[in-house]
């Protein structure tokens, strides 16, 4: 179906003009109507995307359209060849600008000027002084050559102001039409037009920035970005800076304008050192897609800004191949810890997948490294991954590779992902609940049939591997609310391992301090009266915030005691002081009682008709001083369930007493 969207402007001239530029730009791609002010009544119009003049107040366009539509301001720019014709000028030159309007002649030299054409002395003509004329022997416009004073004999014609490719990706992108054709139409457009600074660098941004080396560049602050046509020649340019490019540099070929011939691959680099004027520079280049023609993008960083990055990024990866903690590396000696301890020993001694569940900072990652080397696979890698460190694009080619072609700037060879890299091994992939669907799909596949097909191929490649997926959400809530499948929570669930939070074993606290600052170069005194308040405390940082606070009393070289904590821990002990609330209510020891307890809300709420789900009873077990976590009431319900005393159903519809719970109940009075 034909998009279609609407051009408002205060004279209808103009709206049409713009109409026509566009219908030229996108043929029969898109339907453009064209209105002024004066073609709405009062009654608003109904429009999804309505583009209007820069120059135009769009307060009163808003004004006339329904809410939620959404604006495109149309800029205007020159051509690429009148532009050129600008950059033909001697550096100094002066000369008069002539118009129909001093205003708009003023608005026309603030846009060349962005455009960086800033080497000449620009002048406006106003037709009242024509004294002054007679100073310029050279005159540029716009298509106005009539208006040049007769004086003048080098009358240089820009041509009309055209639709800049800013404009057109805007509209692209809001009617949701990229795709390979529209970036094709898009980038040899931007070869006809002059591109502002920002242009070209927004358009590989938004529609390749789903390479890795590119989404990197971007993040940082020391590049120039160069755009060059299939011949190497450079069409576009992002800024200058003095060690890498002093001043606009088009029409050079790169290759010769840098004297090094690496740049006429045509394949993807990353990160390549070149000499530059006695200079080291990082070079990175992404082919584009544009068809037979071979288009590129090159970025050009400082050596010593961007090499500290590369670094840093080999010495992580290499790092994350390795686990680095054991099960002597999990301090504590309190029963929920060391159950847990021996429960993960346990499970390192089989081969199966693994699920760990966690609050964050509870140690989810050390216990997924000391499991691995715990067991028979610990001579093998170990691969650690967030899986919400990434988007969608970036994530499925991380963790399945891809082959050569599979997308713009695929390495030559392809490249083996992170599942391929850690057979015979480990592959630990941490926040699993913030895993998309699409990828939940795959990777369940894997873990099915143990092999990976990468981006692009059909191959599917064996694997040898074992996965421990570790989460700080209720993954059982999710698959209720349809955010996580089943069929692969299912899959994971093999294994269930839960680390308790820090509130559950604060005898451990202690312990933690003093490990936390016995390597630092002062060891300070640790009162007991501070552990006491940190046993106040609820942490819900856990274990990392424990820590945060005393790398934060050590380093600030204080006494450890009560007044040298952080404010928000002193003021939370405070606050549930002066409330007269209980810090810590004594724990109900029997599980009869938890049973009981459950058994008799879930009756109660059977009998009312109404149904009552795991965070309801969490609520109603903690008030009746049995303090139970969402992961022990759910544990709990499926003892009940198992025994026959309830049945569950569901999504939001609860759990509901069976004819066994009630002769529980009654057998028990």
């Amino acid at each position: 179906m034909k998009k279609e969207a609407v051009v408002i402007s205060t004279e209808k001239l103009v709206s049409q003009n713009i109409c026509l530029n566009l219908k030229a730009i996108f043929g029969e791609l898109i339907h453009f109507h064209a209105l002024s002010l004066n073609d709405i009544a009062d009654k608003k119009i109904a429009c999804n995307v309505c583009a209007f003049p820069l120059e135009d107040n769009l307060s009163i366009i808003a004004g006339k359209v329904m809410p939620g539509t959404k604006f495109i301001p149309v800029k205007h720019t020159l051509s690429k060849t009148g532009f050129d014709k600008l950059q033909e000028l001697p550096f100094g030159k002066e000369v008069l600008f002539v118009g129909k309007s001093k205003d708009l002649v003023e608005e026309t030299i603030n846009l060349v000027l962005e455009l960086g054409a800033n080497h000449i002395a620009y002048f406006p003509y106003d037709q009242q002084d024509e004294a002054t004329a007679l100073n310029f022997d050279t005159a540029i416009t716009t298509n106005e050559v009539h208006l040049v004073p007769f004086h003048i004999k080098k009358i240089i014609n820009l041509g009309d102001l055209i639709i800049d490719s800013e404009t057109v990706f805007s509209i692209i992108s809001i009617l949701n039409l990229i795709n390979k054709n529209t970036r094709n139409m898009l980038f040899n457009y931007m070869k006809v037009v002059a591109n502002r600074p920002s242009g070209f660098f927004n358009y590989i941004n938004a529609a390749y920035g789903g390479e890795r080396f590119l989404a990197e560049i971007v993040q940082g602050s020391d590049y120039v970005i160069f755009g060059c046509d299939k011949d190497n020649v450079i069409v576009y340019q992002s800024g200058v800076r003095s060690d890498i490019a002093p001043s606009f540099i088009y029409g050079h070929k790169i290759h010769e304008y840098f004297n090094d011939n690496m740049l006429l691959s045509e394949d993807l680099i990353e990160y390549k050192v070149i000499i530059f004027k006695n200079k080291k520079l990082i070079v990175n280049k992404l082919p584009l897609d544009v068809g037979p023609e071979k288009e590129s993008a090159f970025a050009i960083i400082g050596y010593d800004y961007f090499n500290k990055i590369v670094i840093k990024q080999q010495k992580s990866d290499k790092e994350k191949k390795v686990a680095k903690y054991n099960f002597d590396d999990i301090i504590g000696s309190s029963e929920s810890i060391q159950k847990t301890k021996r429960l993960a020993l346990q499970a390192a001694s089989t081969d199966l997948d693994i699920l760990i569940e966690g609050e964050s900072g509870t140690g989810k990652e050390l216990f997924a490294s000391a499991i691995h080397n715990e067991s028979s696979r610990k001579k093998g890698p170990f691969i650690a991954f967030n899986c919400a460190a990434l988007s969608y694009n970036l994530l499925e080619s991380e963790l399945f590779g891809y082959e050569s072609g599979a997308f713009t700037g695929a390495a030559k060879h392809g490249k083996k992902g992170l599942i391929e890299s850690a057979s015979g091994g480990t592959l630990f992939l941490d926040e699993i609940g913030d895993l998309p669907k699409e990828i939940q799909v795959k990777l369940l596949r894997v873990l099915q049939e143990r092999e990976v097909t990468r981006v692009g191929s059909v191959e599917r490649v064996p694997v040898d591997i074992r996965i421990i997926a570790a989460t700080n959400k209720d993954l059982y809530d999710m698959v209720n609310n349809l955010k996580f499948r089943s069929d692969l929570y299912y899959r994971l669930y093999v294994l269930p391992i839960r680390i308790p939070p820090l509130r559950e074993r604060k005898e451990d606290i202690l312990q933690l301090v003093i490990e936390f600052v016995k390597n630092k170069r002062t060891k300070p005194d640790i009162p007991l009266s501070t552990i006491d308040f940190f046993s106040k405390y609820y942490w819900p940082g856990n274990i990392r915030e424990l820590k945060n606070c005393c790398d934060y009393i050590v380093n600030m070289n204080m006494e450890f005691n009560i007044e040298s904590l952080p404010q928000n821990i002193i003021r939370s002990v405070q606050e549930t002081y002066e409330s007269h609330a209980p810090i810590e209510h004594p724990r109900k020891e029997s599980p009869e009682d938890a049973k009981k307890q459950a058994l008799e809300k879930i009756n109660e709420a059977t009998i009312n008709g109404v149904s009552i789900g795991r965070k309801s009873l969490t609520k109603f077990l903690n008030d009746t001083n049995i303090f139970l976590t969402e992961g022990e009431v759910r544990t709990l319900l499926n003892e009940l369930k198992n025994e026959g005393f309830i049945l569950t159903r569901k999504g939001r519809l609860g759990a509901r007493i069976t004819d066994k719970g009630i002769n529980y109940l009654r057998s028990d009075t």
